[in-house]
Formats: C-alpha cells, structure tokens, sequence
C-alpha cells in the first residue's frame, strides 16, 4: 500500500473545518466525504503532510458551536 498523501477537509459555512478524512482511494473516503456534504460542509483536497502542519487550522475558530467529525 502506498503512503497516503492527501486529506479530505469539510468546511462549515462560517469558515471553520470541522472534518477530516484521508484520501484511500476507497469506498470509506466516498462515505466519509458523503457524510460530509450531508452535513452542509464544502469539501476541500489537501496536502496530508499540510493539514499535520496545522494549514488550514481545524476545529472550532468563530466562537459558534459545532459537532466536529
């Protein structure tokens, strides 16, 4: 299996990202980024290694309450 090098991000529409998934190329990523739009998140693809650096920032930035994923 090849290492994994992008992620999935769901963003809320006050600008926080609030879910995650990595790119596996499999029927749970399709699952996890269904659920997401479910949810009324936008969808993003992003480098693994940048998300681990913190960019962009994740979790709950606006002050409003939120079920993070």
């Amino acid at each position: 299996m090849s290492e994994i090098e992008y992620c999935y991000i769901g963003q809320a529409e006050c600008g926080c990202y609030l879910a995650v998934t990595v790119d596996r190329g499999d029927e749970r990523t399709a699952k996890d980024i269904s659920d997401f739009v479910k949810d009324g998140l936008t969808i993003s693809r992003h480098l693994l290694e940048d998300f681990r650096a913190g960019n962009p920032p994740f979790g709950h930035k606006c002050g409003k309450e939120h079920d993070a994923r």
